[in-house]
């Protein structure tokens, strides 16, 4: 990633935050260094503190991207990842059929052609 921020002449600023108290501060230096955007890595703390982080984006006009969908379901503006609740469906439907008999990598290419199809 930094090969190719380089290339577009833009800056990677890491803010690192593991409690409330710190997602605020966060917050603050990317205010104070004027940041473009927002890209929030996967962590089961952030996940669980999503609201905060769309009430501060929102308030601070910070665009960003989450890694799931359950972010922009938050308020959050948006998101470029997985859909869990298709993932663990999926992977009942993968089990099932294992679980069946079928040989797993079989099983997989046919859960993953009709996911392709719907």
């Amino acid at each position: 990633m930094a090969d190719a921020v380089s290339t577009l002449g833009l800056q990677i600023e890491v803010v690192r935050a593991s409690d409330a108290q710190g997602i605020e501060a966060a917050f603050a230096t990317l205010v104070r260094n004027k940041v473009d955007a927002l890209v929030v890595g996967a962590d089961p703390f952030f996940f669980f503190r999503r609201i905060q982080f769309a009430t501060l984006a929102t308030r601070h006009a910070i665009p960003a991207v989450y890694t799931v969908r359950e972010y922009p379901q938050a308020g959050c503006l948006m998101s470029y990842g997985t859909n869990l609740p298709e993932v663990f469906r999926q992977l009942g439907i993968y089990t099932g059929r294992i679980l069946k008999g079928a040989k797993p990598g079989l099983a997989h290419r046919v859960c993953g052609r009709r996911a392709a199809r719907s």
